[in-house]
């Protein structure tokens, strides 16, 4: 190890950027993009939140749009190679009109629109081989 890199994993801890990195390694792309979407939630919903001391209903938007955005990531991967391209489709999905005009009625609506992708799932991924026209019945 080089001066330089001593110098940049002393300034995280060696112990926790190892960690971090095994995540990352073990969980793949899922993870990095859960990461994301859970923090670009935060951001965007931060103004109400009171602090994470005391669980509320308006904390479920988190919840849910991360539930949303990775569903669709998950889903797009199917059809779509690349990890952008799956990404902006999870963003897109999980931040777009449909979810924030869910969430504008009652936190607990967004459950809706995080639950879609995940119903079409086992569609998509579950039934090969002999058991391709259940495919229809699970669409």
């Amino acid at each position: 190890m080089t001066n330089k890199n001593k110098s940049a994993v002393g300034a995280f801890g060696a112990g926790k950027l190892a960690g971090i990195s095994r995540v990352i390694r073990r969980f793949g792309p899922p993870a990095l993009a859960l990461a994301v979407y859970a923090a670009f939630a935060v951001y965007l919903y931060r103004p109400y939140f009171q602090g994470f001391n005391s669980p509320r209903l308006q904390d479920l938007f988190v919840l849910d749009i991360s539930l949303a955005s990775l569903g669709c990531y998950v889903l797009s991967r199917r059809w779509v190679a690349g990890f952008t391209e799956s990404f902006f489709a999870g963003a897109i999905y999980g931040f777009g009109p449909f979810s924030l005009g869910l969430t504008k009625f009652h936190p607990t609506a967004g459950f809706l629109f995080a639950a879609v992708p995940w119903l079409f799932y086992p569609a998509a991924f579950l039934c090969k081989g002999k058991y391709k026209p259940l495919r229809i019945l699970l669409a």
